[in-house]
């Protein structure tokens, strides 16, 4: 004969382990779907994929094309060369940054970020924003008199809704938390733009530091520009430099070199006849070893950031 006390006890545990059971279903089924929709978790559990940055100087020949790798995964772009087809690029032994991305199978820029106004920094980004997600675009105030390709750019972002925001000096850009990123130049008074010089005084210098490593890229800022920046006195030490100019006669401002103190110079150009006397006493006088993309190709830096010497540079002949 079976008892029973009060109630059906092997009744009640089983419904209570379906029930557990479906609960911890449910639990796995919004675990799984948060990480397929938001492998961040909206902020919650942040996402680390590396441990280091990455700064890739893609040669486009006499232009600039940086491209950022944060430690938690986002890619930035800081000018894109010019706007160059597959057969110019193989005459000119020059990379398009179009095929340097898919080659690196990056399909989304969180940020480009364009210094100024001329087409060997900023029209590549006329067939990158067709074929590439981009998030954001940074770009200084002052808009070129005439440029054709400036006005094309501003239909294009408008067209794919890509959210705008404008830099100046003092602007900290929010890349990451393990990431300072500040812009030193240009200032906020002017607003339109048509000489070189000009074009070159309102570049976008931009300042870097992941631990206790410091970058600074000088997009094609004039020696009188490079003047003004020595304000920022001892924080513009930097054990990498961008050098502005090309690498082109009369373009530095030895003070101002002098005051950053680089351990490595990276130069972006198409070099016809090598660098001027100015430019390799300057830095040789300042122990600083020169990189060009003319010599050396593509030109990436790893950065750990642990020490001030806990960053790592290769190059296409490496």
């Amino acid at each position: 004969m079976n008892r029973y006390y009060g109630f059906k006890q092997e009744g009640s545990f089983k419904t209570f382990s379906t029930k557990l059971a479906a609960l911890l279903i449910s639990f796995l089924a919004i675990f799984c779907f948060l990480l397929i929709a938001m492998p961040d978790f909206a902020g919650l559990w942040p996402q680390k994929l590396s441990e280091n940055l990455k700064i890739d100087f893609i040669n486009v020949g006499d232009g600039d094309a940086i491209l950022i790798q944060t430690p938690a995964g986002k890619n930035y772009l800081i000018d894109s060369g010019a706007c160059i087809s597959p057969e110019e690029a193989n005459i000119l032994k020059v990379s398009r940054v179009e095929d340097y991305l898919r080659n690196l199978k990056i399909d989304k820029l969180d940020g480009i970020l364009i210094t100024h106004w001329h087409n060997n920094h900023f029209s590549g980004f006329l067939r990158i924003i067709r074929l590439y997600e981009v998030q954001t675009a940074y770009k200084i105030t002052a808009k070129p008199v005439s440029n054709s390709d400036y006005f094309d750019y501003t239909e294009l972002c408008k067209m794919k809704n890509i959210e705008k925001k404008h830099i100046a000096a003092g602007d900290i850009l929010n890349w990451g938390e393990e990431l300072f990123v500040q812009v030193l130049n240009p200032p906020t008074h002017r607003h339109k733009i048509d000489t070189t010089i000009e074009h070159h005084e309102n570049s976008a210098v931009i300042l870097l530091r992941y631990g206790k490593v410091q970058i600074l890229l000088c997009s094609d800022i004039t020696p009188d520009g490079q003047k003004e920046l020595m304000k920022y006195g001892e924080s513009l030490k930097s054990q990498i430099i961008k050098l502005p100019g090309h690498g082109r006669e009369n373009t530095l401002f030895e003070p101002f070199l002098e005051l950053v103190n680089p351990k490595k110079a990276i130069i972006s150009a198409k070099l016809k006849e090598g660098l001027p006397y100015s430019i390799t006493d300057s830095l040789e006088n300042l122990g600083a070893e020169i990189y060009t993309t003319h010599n050396h190709g593509n030109i990436s830096i790893t950065v750990g950031g642990k020490t001030e010497e806990d960053y790592r540079l290769i190059t296409n002949i490496d």
